[in-house]
């Protein structure tokens, strides 16, 4: 279902690759050391970050402009490129999660923020089972989890961050998301999901937004992947939706 796991040896040789065996380039891949190196974070390449840009899943940091951990070589269909520090020190193991979207089971991108608890509608094509979501063009913003096996109904409320050790919180608002046939919606003006004007501008808009507040650039977050099943063979049948659960 366009997932693969890949572990490797580094070399220290920036622009090396490596083999994913998806078929498809990769949206979304997932690092980390298994032996000790310098830097031993959980790094995130995204298809929507600007190419070799890095994110770490265990930090609240805004996308890293350094080109040490990814080169900025888009991944192809058979391999993906490292840099050298974090992703690629000389000896080391390490070991890669990788993602290529599959319709009508997982997505990945980003949306703009509008700070309204009319918030944007980001489409799937499915109804999601799982998100996850960061901002990405600001610092001290948590990675948010939200699934439907904990929440059964709309709004889709009680969140996890990965990046923390907390249990679940529902700190968020009223109601920050409404899972829907074709995507989900954003029902709450938090800053960390949901602002328009980000600390920290970014450098260039967004790949699919334009918007602007004045001369500010828009909030980028990305919601890496939303899943329609567990993995299995066959999907798990959805919990019903009791309210709002029409397509925008």
């Amino acid at each position: 279902a366009g997932f693969s796991v890949v572990t490797y040896t580094g070399t220290a040789s920036s622009g090396a690759t490596v083999g994913h065996g998806l078929g498809n380039a990769p949206s979304l891949i997932i690092q980390k050391p298994l032996t000790a190196q310098t830097y031993n974070n959980w790094n995130v390449r995204h298809s929507s970050l600007t190419s070799g840009y890095n994110l770490y899943l265990d930090l609240t940091n805004a996308q890293d402009s350094n080109l040490v951990w990814w080169t900025g070589t888009a991944p192809t269909s058979t391999v993906f490129s490292v840099g050298t520090s974090g992703t690629n020190e000389s000896a080391k193991t390490n070991i890669a999660y990788c993602w290529a979207e599959t319709v009508g089971f997982s997505k990945f991108s980003e949306y703009t923020g509008n700070g309204s608890s009319d918030g944007p509608f980001i489409y799937l094509g499915f109804k999601p089972a799982w998100i996850m979501v960061k901002q990405s063009d600001s610092p001290a913003r948590n990675w948010y989890i939200h699934d439907s096996a904990r929440d059964t109904y709309n709004p889709v409320d009680l969140d996890l961050c990965a990046n923390l050790t907390s249990a679940e919180d529902g700190n968020m608002g009223s109601a920050p998301f409404d899972f829907v046939s074709n995507g989900y919606k954003l029902r709450v003006t938090d800053g960390d999901i949901n602002t328009s004007t980000p600390r920290s501008q970014k450098s260039h808009p967004t790949a699919q937004h334009q918007q602007r507040l004045g001369n500010v650039p828009p909030c980028n977050h990305l919601y890496p992947v939303g899943y329609t099943c567990d993995g299995a063979a066959t999907p798990r049948p959805m919990q019903p939706t009791r309210r709002r659960d029409k397509e925008y």
